[in-house]
Protein backbone atom coordinates (compact mmCIF):
# COMPACT_ATOMS: atom_id res chain seq x y z
CA UNK A 1 0.00 0.00 0.00
CA UNK A 2 0.86 3.50 -1.09
CA UNK A 3 2.72 5.43 1.85
CA UNK A 4 1.41 9.23 1.99
CA UNK A 5 3.55 12.10 1.17
CA UNK A 6 2.98 13.93 4.69
CA UNK A 7 1.27 13.17 7.99
CA UNK A 8 -2.18 12.14 8.39
CA UNK A 9 -3.90 14.02 10.80
CA UNK A 10 -5.56 12.18 13.11
CA UNK A 11 -8.38 13.30 15.82
CA UNK A 12 -9.68 11.18 18.01
CA UNK A 13 -12.56 12.27 20.10
CA UNK A 14 -13.74 10.54 23.25
CA UNK A 15 -16.30 11.32 25.59
CA UNK A 16 -14.26 11.19 28.74
CA UNK A 17 -10.95 9.93 30.27
CA UNK A 18 -11.80 7.66 32.94
CA UNK A 19 -9.69 5.22 34.56
CA UNK A 20 -11.70 2.39 32.46
CA UNK A 21 -10.94 0.35 29.20
CA UNK A 22 -12.31 2.71 26.53
CA UNK A 23 -10.12 5.76 27.67
CA UNK A 24 -6.92 3.55 28.02
CA UNK A 25 -7.07 1.77 24.45
CA UNK A 26 -8.08 5.44 22.61
CA UNK A 27 -4.92 6.74 24.82
CA UNK A 28 -2.60 3.42 23.51
CA UNK A 29 -3.86 4.18 20.05
CA UNK A 30 -2.79 7.43 20.18
CA UNK A 31 0.63 6.92 21.34
CA UNK A 32 0.67 3.76 19.63
CA UNK A 33 0.46 5.08 15.48
CA UNK A 34 3.68 5.71 13.96
CA UNK A 35 4.42 9.14 14.49
CA UNK A 36 6.41 9.40 10.63
CA UNK A 37 2.75 9.02 9.19
CA UNK A 38 0.50 9.99 11.59
CA UNK A 39 0.08 13.25 14.03
CA UNK A 40 -2.72 12.41 16.24
CA UNK A 41 -4.86 14.29 18.96
CA UNK A 42 -7.13 13.57 21.46
CA UNK A 43 -9.91 15.15 22.17
CA UNK A 44 -11.73 14.64 25.25
CA UNK A 45 -14.51 15.80 28.12
CA UNK A 46 -15.15 15.74 32.12
CA UNK A 47 -15.02 12.00 33.79
CA UNK A 48 -17.45 11.67 36.70
CA UNK A 49 -16.57 11.89 40.30
CA UNK A 50 -15.96 8.08 41.05
CA UNK A 51 -14.13 6.92 37.95
CA UNK A 52 -10.69 8.83 38.15
CA UNK A 53 -9.03 10.99 35.15
CA UNK A 54 -5.92 9.53 33.15
CA UNK A 55 -5.87 13.63 31.80
CA UNK A 56 -2.21 14.14 33.79
CA UNK A 57 -1.48 9.91 32.42
CA UNK A 58 -2.08 10.95 28.95
CA UNK A 59 0.20 14.02 29.47
CA UNK A 60 2.79 12.40 31.03
CA UNK A 61 2.95 10.12 28.12
CA UNK A 62 3.49 13.35 25.48
CA UNK A 63 -0.09 12.77 24.47
CA UNK A 64 -1.64 15.67 22.82
CA UNK A 65 -4.83 16.34 24.53
CA UNK A 66 -7.62 18.98 24.27
CA UNK A 67 -10.23 19.54 27.31
CA UNK A 68 -14.29 19.77 25.55
CA UNK A 69 -15.26 21.75 28.68
CA UNK A 70 -19.11 20.83 28.19
CA UNK A 71 -18.51 17.34 26.63
CA UNK A 72 -19.68 14.66 29.36
CA UNK A 73 -21.38 11.54 29.71
CA UNK A 74 -24.99 12.22 30.90
CA UNK A 75 -27.77 13.86 28.11
CA UNK A 76 -27.99 17.19 28.90
CA UNK A 77 -29.54 19.29 25.77
CA UNK A 78 -27.74 22.46 26.52
CA UNK A 79 -24.94 20.79 27.18
CA UNK A 80 -24.73 19.01 24.32
CA UNK A 81 -25.18 21.45 21.87
CA UNK A 82 -22.53 23.59 23.47
CA UNK A 83 -20.06 20.43 23.30
CA UNK A 84 -21.22 20.11 19.39
CA UNK A 85 -20.04 23.67 18.77
CA UNK A 86 -16.86 23.45 20.95
CA UNK A 87 -16.30 20.29 18.77
CA UNK A 88 -16.78 22.21 15.49
CA UNK A 89 -15.06 25.20 16.42
CA UNK A 90 -11.71 23.29 17.31
CA UNK A 91 -12.11 20.95 13.89
CA UNK A 92 -12.26 24.27 12.29
CA UNK A 93 -8.99 26.10 13.87
CA UNK A 94 -7.04 22.74 13.74
CA UNK A 95 -8.22 20.82 10.44
CA UNK A 96 -7.16 16.98 10.44
CA UNK A 97 -7.62 14.35 7.81
CA UNK A 98 -9.79 11.85 10.08
CA UNK A 99 -11.83 12.28 12.96
CA UNK A 100 -12.26 8.94 15.06
CA UNK A 101 -14.76 8.70 17.60
CA UNK A 102 -15.26 6.47 20.77
CA UNK A 103 -18.30 5.94 22.77
CA UNK A 104 -21.89 6.63 22.13
CA UNK A 105 -21.75 10.79 23.10
CA UNK A 106 -18.35 11.48 21.56
CA UNK A 107 -19.59 9.18 18.45
CA UNK A 108 -22.62 11.23 17.91
CA UNK A 109 -21.49 14.74 18.63
CA UNK A 110 -17.90 13.64 17.12
CA UNK A 111 -19.24 13.08 13.89
CA UNK A 112 -21.48 15.43 13.68
CA UNK A 113 -18.72 18.43 13.76
CA UNK A 114 -16.50 16.59 11.69
CA UNK A 115 -19.14 16.84 9.36
CA UNK A 116 -20.17 20.16 10.17
CA UNK A 117 -16.22 21.85 9.88
CA UNK A 118 -15.77 19.48 6.76
CA UNK A 119 -13.10 16.76 8.14
CA UNK A 120 -13.19 14.70 4.97
CA UNK A 121 -12.72 11.18 6.78
CA UNK A 122 -14.60 10.17 10.13
CA UNK A 123 -14.17 6.96 11.91
CA UNK A 124 -15.91 5.14 14.68
CA UNK A 125 -15.34 2.74 17.32
CA UNK A 126 -18.15 0.73 19.27
CA UNK A 127 -16.58 -0.71 22.14
CA UNK A 128 -20.33 -2.11 22.63
CA UNK A 129 -23.75 -1.47 22.79
CA UNK A 130 -25.12 1.78 24.81
CA UNK A 131 -27.75 0.86 27.22
CA UNK A 132 -29.63 4.17 25.75
CA UNK A 133 -29.98 1.72 22.88
CA UNK A 134 -31.34 -1.25 24.45
CA UNK A 135 -35.47 -1.95 24.88
CA UNK A 136 -38.52 -0.95 22.77
CA UNK A 137 -39.28 2.28 24.47
CA UNK A 138 -39.33 5.39 22.67
CA UNK A 139 -36.23 7.00 23.99
CA UNK A 140 -34.27 3.72 22.85
CA UNK A 141 -35.97 3.65 19.56
CA UNK A 142 -34.97 7.22 18.93
CA UNK A 143 -30.97 7.02 20.03
CA UNK A 144 -30.60 3.98 17.95
CA UNK A 145 -32.73 6.28 14.93
CA UNK A 146 -29.91 8.40 15.41
CA UNK A 147 -27.58 6.47 14.98
CA UNK A 148 -28.78 4.69 12.33
CA UNK A 149 -28.68 8.04 10.19
CA UNK A 150 -25.37 9.06 11.43
CA UNK A 151 -23.84 6.20 10.88
CA UNK A 152 -24.77 6.17 6.59
CA UNK A 153 -22.50 8.84 6.98
CA UNK A 154 -19.72 7.11 8.57
CA UNK A 155 -16.48 6.11 6.37
CA UNK A 156 -15.33 3.46 8.40
CA UNK A 157 -16.72 1.35 11.41
CA UNK A 158 -14.48 -0.45 14.03
CA UNK A 159 -16.16 -3.03 16.33
CA UNK A 160 -13.96 -4.22 18.82
CA UNK A 161 -15.05 -7.97 18.70
CA UNK A 162 -17.13 -10.32 16.15
CA UNK A 163 -20.11 -10.02 18.25
CA UNK A 164 -20.60 -6.02 18.75
CA UNK A 165 -20.20 -6.05 15.41
CA UNK A 166 -23.47 -8.72 15.05
CA UNK A 167 -25.08 -6.75 17.78
CA UNK A 168 -25.09 -3.10 15.98
CA UNK A 169 -25.57 -4.38 12.67
CA UNK A 170 -28.49 -6.19 13.51
CA UNK A 171 -30.26 -3.12 14.72
CA UNK A 172 -29.03 -2.22 11.66
CA UNK A 173 -26.57 0.04 11.66
CA UNK A 174 -24.05 1.30 9.20
CA UNK A 175 -23.36 -0.35 5.45
CA UNK A 176 -21.83 -3.80 5.53
CA UNK A 177 -18.50 -2.66 3.40
CA UNK A 178 -18.12 -0.05 5.97
CA UNK A 179 -17.29 -2.39 8.78
CA UNK A 180 -14.05 -3.83 10.22
CA UNK A 181 -13.26 -5.86 13.19
CA UNK A 182 -10.12 -4.74 15.01
CA UNK A 183 -9.65 -6.23 18.54
CA UNK A 184 -8.22 -4.05 21.21
CA UNK A 185 -4.59 -4.56 21.67
CA UNK A 186 -2.51 -5.20 25.37
CA UNK A 187 0.56 -3.47 26.12
CA UNK A 188 3.59 -5.05 25.83
CA UNK A 189 4.45 -4.83 29.22
CA UNK A 190 1.70 -7.56 30.02
CA UNK A 191 2.87 -10.07 27.52
CA UNK A 192 6.31 -9.82 28.54
CA UNK A 193 5.90 -10.02 32.05
CA UNK A 194 7.99 -12.47 34.03
CA UNK A 195 5.86 -15.15 36.16
CA UNK A 196 5.61 -14.92 39.69
CA UNK A 197 4.35 -17.28 42.37
CA UNK A 198 0.56 -16.99 42.88
CA UNK A 199 -1.44 -16.84 45.66
CA UNK A 200 -3.33 -20.05 46.60
CA UNK A 201 -7.10 -18.76 47.34
CA UNK A 202 -6.78 -14.60 45.61
CA UNK A 203 -9.91 -13.84 43.95
CA UNK A 204 -9.45 -10.92 41.65
CA UNK A 205 -12.11 -8.72 39.67
CA UNK A 206 -11.01 -5.67 37.82
CA UNK A 207 -13.22 -2.81 35.93
CA UNK A 208 -16.03 -0.33 37.02
CA UNK A 209 -18.27 -1.51 39.78
CA UNK A 210 -21.24 -0.78 37.46
CA UNK A 211 -24.40 -3.82 37.22
CA UNK A 212 -22.96 -4.47 33.49
CA UNK A 213 -19.88 -6.01 35.09
CA UNK A 214 -21.71 -8.35 37.67
CA UNK A 215 -19.92 -7.93 40.48
CA UNK A 216 -23.02 -8.97 42.86
CA UNK A 217 -23.48 -12.57 40.95
CA UNK A 218 -19.73 -13.24 42.07
CA UNK A 219 -20.69 -12.07 45.86
CA UNK A 220 -23.13 -14.98 45.58
CA UNK A 221 -21.00 -17.26 44.82
CA UNK A 222 -18.89 -16.57 47.71
CA UNK A 223 -20.90 -18.16 50.50
CA UNK A 224 -20.43 -21.62 48.81
CA UNK A 225 -16.74 -21.15 47.62
CA UNK A 226 -15.86 -19.94 50.96
CA UNK A 227 -17.29 -22.78 53.09
CA UNK A 228 -14.88 -25.18 51.23
CA UNK A 229 -11.47 -22.66 51.06
CA UNK A 230 -11.92 -20.54 54.15
CA UNK A 231 -8.80 -18.93 53.76
CA UNK A 232 -9.93 -17.33 50.05
CA UNK A 233 -10.26 -13.93 49.46
CA UNK A 234 -12.35 -11.59 46.66
CA UNK A 235 -10.53 -8.75 45.77
CA UNK A 236 -12.13 -5.71 43.54
CA UNK A 237 -9.79 -3.58 42.22
CA UNK A 238 -12.18 -0.69 40.64
CA UNK A 239 -14.55 2.14 41.50
CA UNK A 240 -18.31 3.05 40.51
CA UNK A 241 -21.78 4.07 41.48
CA UNK A 242 -22.60 0.29 42.56
CA UNK A 243 -19.74 0.11 45.38
CA UNK A 244 -21.93 1.36 48.38
CA UNK A 245 -24.34 -1.56 47.42
CA UNK A 246 -21.78 -3.62 46.68
CA UNK A 247 -20.40 -3.33 50.33
CA UNK A 248 -23.60 -3.95 51.85
CA UNK A 249 -24.72 -7.07 50.08
CA UNK A 250 -20.98 -8.64 51.21
CA UNK A 251 -22.13 -7.52 55.16
CA UNK A 252 -25.64 -8.90 53.77
CA UNK A 253 -24.18 -12.44 53.22
CA UNK A 254 -21.39 -12.61 56.05
CA UNK A 255 -18.60 -12.65 54.26
CA UNK A 256 -17.60 -9.02 54.04
CA UNK A 257 -13.93 -10.37 55.65
CA UNK A 258 -13.22 -12.24 52.56
CA UNK A 259 -13.71 -9.43 50.45
CA UNK A 260 -11.79 -5.94 50.08
CA UNK A 261 -13.09 -3.47 47.64
CA UNK A 262 -9.31 -1.28 47.01
CA UNK A 263 -10.79 1.32 44.55
CA UNK A 264 -8.51 2.63 41.57
CA UNK A 265 -4.99 1.54 41.24
CA UNK A 266 -2.74 3.04 38.99
CA UNK A 267 -0.95 -0.35 37.40
CA UNK A 268 -2.94 -3.81 37.54
CA UNK A 269 -0.16 -5.91 36.39
CA UNK A 270 0.86 -6.62 40.09
CA UNK A 271 -2.22 -7.48 41.33
CA UNK A 272 -2.78 -9.70 37.83
CA UNK A 273 0.92 -11.28 38.52
CA UNK A 274 0.24 -12.83 42.05
CA UNK A 275 -3.36 -13.69 41.89
CA UNK A 276 -5.08 -17.04 41.72
CA UNK A 277 -7.55 -16.43 39.36
CA UNK A 278 -9.09 -13.35 37.59
CA UNK A 279 -12.70 -13.77 37.60
CA UNK A 280 -15.19 -11.84 34.74
CA UNK A 281 -18.76 -12.26 35.52
CA UNK A 282 -19.87 -9.42 33.16
CA UNK A 283 -23.55 -9.27 32.42
CA UNK A 284 -22.28 -8.04 28.90
CA UNK A 285 -18.79 -6.63 27.45
CA UNK A 286 -17.58 -5.73 24.42
CA UNK A 287 -14.26 -7.79 24.45
CA UNK A 288 -12.96 -7.55 28.01
CA UNK A 289 -9.49 -6.22 28.17
CA UNK A 290 -9.09 -6.75 32.10
CA UNK A 291 -9.49 -10.23 30.75
CA UNK A 292 -7.04 -10.57 28.09
CA UNK A 293 -4.28 -8.95 30.78
CA UNK A 294 -5.11 -11.51 32.70
CA UNK A 295 -4.48 -13.73 29.79
CA UNK A 296 -0.98 -12.23 29.03
CA UNK A 297 0.19 -12.27 32.26
CA UNK A 298 -0.75 -16.12 32.44
CA UNK A 299 -3.54 -15.95 35.01
CA UNK A 300 -5.85 -18.74 34.44
CA UNK A 301 -9.86 -16.68 34.13
CA UNK A 302 -13.06 -17.15 34.50
CA UNK A 303 -15.70 -15.43 32.83
CA UNK A 304 -18.71 -14.93 31.29
CA UNK A 305 -20.19 -16.22 28.57
CA UNK A 306 -21.57 -13.25 26.86
CA UNK A 307 -20.35 -10.75 23.85
CA UNK A 308 -16.86 -10.47 22.79
CA UNK A 309 -15.63 -13.02 26.12
CA UNK A 310 -16.25 -15.52 23.97
CA UNK A 311 -13.99 -14.63 21.57
CA UNK A 312 -11.16 -13.90 24.16
CA UNK A 313 -11.59 -16.84 26.14
CA UNK A 314 -11.25 -20.22 24.28
CA UNK A 315 -13.11 -22.64 26.97
CA UNK A 316 -11.44 -25.81 28.53
CA UNK A 317 -7.89 -24.38 27.17
CA UNK A 318 -7.49 -20.53 28.29
CA UNK A 319 -10.13 -20.54 31.06
CA UNK A 320 -13.91 -21.24 32.04
CA UNK A 321 -16.61 -19.43 30.34
CA UNK A 322 -19.87 -19.61 32.94
CA UNK A 323 -23.48 -18.58 31.52
CA UNK A 324 -24.70 -14.91 32.04
CA UNK A 325 -25.60 -14.86 36.14
CA UNK A 326 -25.22 -18.26 37.01
CA UNK A 327 -23.76 -18.57 40.18
CA UNK A 328 -23.70 -22.40 40.93
CA UNK A 329 -21.83 -22.08 37.47
CA UNK A 330 -19.00 -19.62 38.98
CA UNK A 331 -19.30 -21.51 42.15
CA UNK A 332 -18.09 -24.75 39.69
CA UNK A 333 -15.56 -23.58 37.77
CA UNK A 334 -13.75 -21.48 40.32
CA UNK A 335 -13.76 -24.43 42.85
CA UNK A 336 -12.59 -26.31 39.98
CA UNK A 337 -9.23 -24.09 39.42
CA UNK A 338 -8.75 -23.66 43.36
CA UNK A 339 -8.57 -27.26 44.09
CA UNK A 340 -6.91 -28.06 40.57
CA UNK A 341 -3.33 -26.00 40.23
CA UNK A 342 -2.38 -28.03 37.62
CA UNK A 343 -5.19 -26.79 35.08
CA UNK A 344 -3.96 -23.38 36.21
CA UNK A 345 -1.11 -23.45 35.24
CA UNK A 346 -2.43 -25.15 32.00
CA UNK A 347 -4.82 -22.22 31.48
CA UNK A 348 -1.91 -19.53 32.59
CA UNK A 349 0.58 -20.94 29.88
CA UNK A 350 -2.10 -21.34 27.48
CA UNK A 351 -3.88 -17.82 27.89
CA UNK A 352 -0.19 -16.59 27.34
CA UNK A 353 0.03 -17.91 24.02
CA UNK A 354 -3.42 -16.70 22.73
CA UNK A 355 -2.98 -12.95 24.69
CA UNK A 356 0.62 -13.02 22.21
CA UNK A 357 -0.56 -13.98 18.91
CA UNK A 358 -4.56 -12.35 18.96
CA UNK A 359 -4.36 -9.66 20.94
CA UNK A 360 -0.65 -7.89 20.77
CA UNK A 361 -1.28 -3.43 20.43
CA UNK A 362 1.19 -3.50 17.74
CA UNK A 363 -0.87 -6.39 15.21
CA UNK A 364 -4.06 -3.95 16.41
CA UNK A 365 -2.23 -0.57 15.84
CA UNK A 366 -1.12 -1.73 12.42
CA UNK A 367 -4.66 -3.29 11.36
CA UNK A 368 -5.77 0.32 12.21
CA UNK A 369 -3.22 2.27 10.54
CA UNK A 370 -4.07 0.32 7.00
CA UNK A 371 -7.75 1.38 7.67
CA UNK A 372 -6.97 5.24 8.26
CA UNK A 373 -4.31 4.47 5.15
CA UNK A 374 -7.25 3.12 2.83
CA UNK A 375 -9.10 6.00 3.86
CA UNK A 376 -6.97 8.29 2.94
CA UNK A 377 -5.99 7.38 -0.54
CA UNK A 378 -9.71 6.34 -1.57
CA UNK A 379 -11.29 9.09 -3.52
CA UNK A 380 -14.44 11.16 -1.61
CA UNK A 381 -17.89 10.12 -3.11
CA UNK A 382 -19.82 12.44 -1.14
Amino acid sequence: MKTPSKRIRVCHIVTRLAVRGVPRQVLDIAEGLDPARFDVEVLTGHSEPDEGDLWEEACERGIRVTRIESLCRPVRLSSDVRALYQIYRHLRAHPCDLVHTHIAKAGLLGRLAARFAGIPRVVHTYHGIPNEWVGRGTSARFFRAVERSISTQTDAIVAVSRAVQELVQAIPIGRSTSWHVIYNGIDRSFVDAEPAERQATQLLVVGSLTREKGCDVLLHAMPQIISHWPSVELLFLGDGPLKKQLEALACQLGIADHVRFLGLVADVRPWLRTCTILVAPSRSEGLGMAVIEAMAMGCPVVASRTGGLTEVVSDGETGYLVDVGHVEGLVDRIANLLQDPDQRAHFGAAGRARAYTHFAADRSIAQLEDVYTALIEKPILR
